[in-house]
């Protein structure tokens, strides 16, 4: 499973398993289930980027910007509503 999936869950899914929410997202989503996912990573990731001006390019030099995303998520308080 995707950990960054498994963190759209744990922020979003108010309480949901993994497989609870991506048949919820299904229910939403028509033909798009993953759809609530995609919409969640991509705002999150220009939230991650907003201090940098908005360009991976411009992290600290020598950071690693996949794990400094990963920490990012990680440290997302639960919502319990999706986006």
């Amino acid at each position: 499973m995707n950990m960054r999936y498994l963190e759209y869950v744990r922020v979003n899914g108010n309480g949901m398993t993994s497989k609870q929410m991506l048949e919820r997202d299904k229910s939403i989503w028509k033909g798009g289930c993953m759809c609530g996912f995609m919409l969640w990573i991509q705002k999150e990731r220009c939230n991650f980027l907003a201090p940098y001006g908005g360009n991976v390019a411009n992290l600290p030099f020598g950071s690693d910007s996949q794990q400094m995303f990963d920490d990012y998520l990680k440290a997302l308080p639960p919502k319990g509503e999706l986006l």
